[in-house]
């Protein structure tokens, strides 16, 4: 997860002789990032054509892919350039807002203020994670933000209360809090929860989208302390 700064375009000659030559490295890990763009893209299509149900499921694989684009960078590396940011704006930041956007409960001007805070403040994380490249997430990681909004969205909970989670979600990403990467167990914990709620969706008392949503409350309250704990510790040894 997040961006990988190498070149991404590399333009070889200028003689209009012998054209220019431009190539595109793709790692293994760039594809994913490409598959994350992709699902996004298809839940945007999902929302206009009214099948919501499809659009959640489509952001629950981006998140997936964008999960395993960081495990295989970081295990052969990937020379993607900006993919990563381009995607998650898609996924991550468009799509929330468009989910966002169909709630008709809401007057229209609360939910436009919602979803441009929500764009803005997550472009704005996104941009400060790139230029500020580290082993942890300053302020609350997008997919994190959008997973709320997707799942509130699924458990059918008060409008009102979308709306005003996507605002307060808004400002914690731009905040300065420290977030830790999702590793080890902890992704395989996420990942199997994404999977429950693909597989059962709301049935059985909606057990699976209340899990992950849960789940990801708990890394937002947690997650900070988490990593100072875990600061502290490297520091001591």
């Amino acid at each position: 997860m997040g961006e990988r700064q190498t070149e991404d375009l590399y333009v070889e000659g200028s003689n209009p002789s012998r054209g220019i030559s431009m190539k595109f490295p793709l790692s293994l890990a760039d594809f994913f990032t490409i598959l994350n763009g992709l699902f996004g893209m298809l839940a945007i299509f999902m929302i206009f054509s009214g099948e919501q149900g499809y659009a959640i499921r489509l952001i629950l694989l981006a998140v997936l892919a964008d999960g395993m684009d960081g495990i295989v960078a970081r295990k052969i590396g990937s020379s993607g350039g900006y993919l990563d940011e381009f995607s998650d704006v898609i996924s991550f930041c468009v799509v929330p807002c468009l989910m966002i956007y169909t709630i008709s409960d809401i007057h229209i001007v609360a939910r436009f203020m919602a979803c441009s805070i929500f764009l803005i403040f997550g472009m704005i994380h996104l941009v400060r994670y790139h230029f500020g490249k580290k082993d942890y997430f300053i302020g609350i990681p997008t997919p994190s933000a959008t997973l709320v909004i997707v799942m509130m969205m699924c458990l059918s909970i008060d409008p009102w209360i979308i709306v005003a989670s996507a605002i307060l979600l808004s400002f914690l990403m731009i905040s300065n809090l420290e977030y830790p990467r999702i590793k080890g167990v902890f992704s395989i914990i996420a990942a199997l929860l994404i999977f429950l709620v693909l597989i059962f969706g709301g049935s059985y008392g909606s057990f699976a989208p209340l899990s992950l949503l849960a789940g990801v409350i708990f890394y937002i309250i947690l997650g900070p302390f988490y990593q100072k704990l875990s600061k502290q510790a490297v520091h001591s040894r």
